[in-house]
């Protein structure tokens, strides 16, 4: 792998044999027979990226049957839908970037996510198996240095806001506060990491259960 070349359809990235390389990001699939992992590499010279670049793969838990997932080197935040399918933000032309769903093969043809609604990289989760429709989701701070913090529902396309979280700007760089939503076991309540003042990071939970079960 050290001598080979990113695959890449756009030309945008050098060889990367002479840079820095790790793995991280492993997630295991809903029935536990397969996990992801991110390849990523350093791309200095490459701003447009952050400076590093990023294949997706996943494994069998023997590490023979390893596919290619995602070849856009931009993959980002992702989840497991199901044990087959997986939603990760990353770029895909000639659509751009958003949320796609791959099918868990190499070679497919991912389906953009939330088209026009969920356009900011964020936290993606699926709320639970009893609430597969339902996506989990925040945004990055905005101009005014506040997280927000939504639902998205597949079947009606409609994102529905729970929460706005103000980061203080002293929390930025490493040092900053993601909301990171997650959902309880049975999808009726969800926690979130948010500072609070002189208390520093705090978690907030918030009870969902009048929207998810309408």
């Amino acid at each position: 792998m050290m001598d080979a070349k990113l695959p890449d359809t756009e030309g945008k990235f050098a060889e990367y044999s002479s840079n820095m390389h790790w793995f991280n990001h492993l997630l295991f699939n809903t029935d536990g027979t397969r996990f992801i992992f991110l390849h990523r590499w350093k791309t200095p010279d490459n701003k447009e990226v952050g400076g590093f670049g990023t294949l997706m793969y996943t494994s069998d838990l023997a590490g023979k049957d390893i596919r290619l997932v995602d070849v856009s080197g931009y993959t980002s935040h992702f989840v497991w839908r199901d044990p087959e399918h997986i939603m990760a933000w990353t770029r895909i032309a000639p659509t751009g970037d958003g949320f796609y769903l791959f099918k868990d093969e190499e070679g497919g043809t991912p389906q953009l996510e939330g088209e026009g609604i969920m356009t900011r990289n964020g936290h993606n989760t699926y709320l639970t198996i009893d609430y597969p429709d339902w996506i989990l989701n925040d945004e990055y701070p905005n101009p005014d240095r506040v997280q927000q913090v939504y639902l998205y529902h597949v079947p009606s396309k409609k994102r529905i806001p729970i929460g706005d979280f103000y980061l203080d700007p002293k929390y930025k760089g490493e040092w900053r506060v993601d909301t990171h939503p997650r959902s309880g076991h049975d999808g009726t309540k969800v926690v979130v990491d948010c500072p609070n003042g002189d208390q520093g990071r705090q978690l907030v939970l918030m009870d969902i259960s009048g929207i998810v079960k309408k």
